[in-house]
This record gives C-alpha cells, structure tokens and sequence, in this order.
C-alpha cells in the first residue's frame, strides 16, 4: 500500500473517531495520520512507533491499576493504544517493504533482497504467526551462518535484520510462551502471562 493510501485510510479512521476524543483509537489514529503525512522516512517512523509501545507497556505496568472510566482501568487503556500502536507499525513496514521492492536500487542491499520474503509475513492476520515466523528464521540464519563460513557474514547480517524486525513488532528470540505480553486480570492489576 503506497503511503499517501495508508495515510489516507488512518485520516478517515481518525475522522469517524471525532466524537470520541480522548480516546485510544482516537490519539493512535491522529499519530498515524501526523506521521504518515509528514516527511518523516517510515524507517524512522517505525523506530519512534517501536519506543511508543515500549512506553505503552511501561505506562500500563507502572499505573496499570488506576482507574479509568471508560476502560475500566489505565492499564487496558495503555494495552489498548499499544496493540493500535502494533498494527500501525504494521501496515508502516508493508508500506516500506513495498516501496523496497518496487524501487530500483544503484546497489542491492540486504533489506531490499528480503523484501519479497518479509512482505507476505507482516500481511498475516495473527501477529503471533508473524513473531514465530520471523523468529524461526533468525534462528535458522544464525545456526547457518555458524556452520558456513562462506557465508556467515551475509547470514548473520540477515539473522539480524529478523531480529530486528521481530523486536520491532514486540516479540523477542526466546520461546512464545516466555514473551513478554501483559494482561489485566478481573482484579484490575497487571499480571504476566
């Protein structure tokens, strides 16, 4: 999806949410619209959406239990606007990764040589699909980057670039299970799953 489309798609989201300012969707979708619409590159635009939901889970783990009228408590609220925040960051590196792959580089970099690979990962529907996928293909580049010298530096570079990537979408190399997603329990306080 080009950028002006993606920008154009957050505008109206962020239109039909008028009435309810103040609102998680709300705040997301004007970010969005206010990124996309700038100069900003969405390389950049990804590293500063990856620090909001850092922030967000910090928010929602330090004043998780405070209350909150229309969310029952802060730390829904803040989960709310993080998980917004994530299919942002989404849509960003499809945008990006389209432009990579419709472009014409002087030279091929690594980023546009996996392009065509990590395109059809961040269009999934079950981001926990995409946290394993990119996951499992850090692992595999590291363990082959070790066992083949010839190309061991490529190798790592991309196993890198995954590792990044899965960062970014708020997953990390150890197993699902250990991931760091946070819940609201009945009681209003923040626990781990």
């Amino acid at each position: 999806m080009q950028r002006s489309l993606l920008a154009a798609q957050y505008r109206t989201l962020f239109e039909q949410q008028q009435d309810r300012d103040n609102t998680a969707e709300w705040r997301v979708y004007r970010d969005a619209v206010d990124l996309l619409e700038s100069r900003t590159s969405l390389p950049l635009g990804v590293e500063l959406l990856t620090r909001v939901c850092a922030d967000c889970l910090l928010y929602a783990r330090r004043d998780g239990s405070r209350h909150d009228s229309v969310y029952g408590t802060y730390g829904a609220y803040m989960l709310l606007k993080k998980r917004l925040y994530e299919d942002l960051m989404r849509e960003v590196l499809i945008c990006h990764y389209e432009e990579l792959m419709e472009s014409t580089p002087l030279q091929e970099d690594l980023e546009s040589v996996l392009a065509p690979d990590i395109l059809p990962l961040l269009r999934e529907p079950a981001l926990a699909s995409v946290r394993t996928q990119l996951r499992d293909r850090a692992s595999t580049l590291a363990a082959q980057a070790f066992h083949d010298p010839r190309t061991r530096k490529v190798k790592r570079k991309a196993a890198t670039m995954y590792a990044h990537l899965l960062y970014r979408l708020g997953g990390s190399l150890t197993a699902p299970s250990q991931e760091s997603s946070w819940e609201l329990s009945s009681d209003t306080s923040p626990q781990q799953k």
